[in-house]
């Protein structure tokens, strides 16, 4: 996802099959719309237990999931620092059904689901 832009400061055509926007033009300056609204985010190994966590960050919301469930769900406009774990607030059930949805759909569309499988530090499908 971030060699898209990069690729576009540079004038260049990314190779087929990079996922993500050409931001290019909101990272340089020449527009004040950014091309999405949100970012997914993956962790496919590291610190989390195989399959990983997959996340999502809007300017609003921070939200990540396990394959087991919700990991933490931030409403960042209101809790910059993250302090405030929303994932067990009763208050926020609409809310953490949202951002699951929202998380699932862009796994979806990106081809992304809980099914890799890693025999060394690099994942297969």
């Amino acid at each position: 996802m971030f060699i898209r832009p990069w690729a576009g400061l540079a004038g260049l055509q990314p190779p087929s099959g990079i996922d993500g926007v050409d931001g290019s033009a909101y990272i340089a300056g020449k527009s004040a719309k950014a091309p999405r609204d949100r970012a997914l985010l993956q962790m496919m190994y590291g610190y989390v237990a195989w399959p990983g966590r997959r996340a999502l960050r809007t300017h609003e919301h921070s939200y990540a999931r396990t394959v087991d469930g919700p990991s933490f769900l931030y409403i960042i406009t209101q809790d910059p620092f993250q302090v405030k774990n929303l994932v067990e607030d009763s208050g926020a059930r609409a809310l953490l059904a949202d951002m699951d949805k929202r998380l699932s759909t862009l796994m979806n569309e990106t081809g992304d689901s809980w099914e890799y499988k890693a025999t060394t530090g690099d994942y297969e499908q």
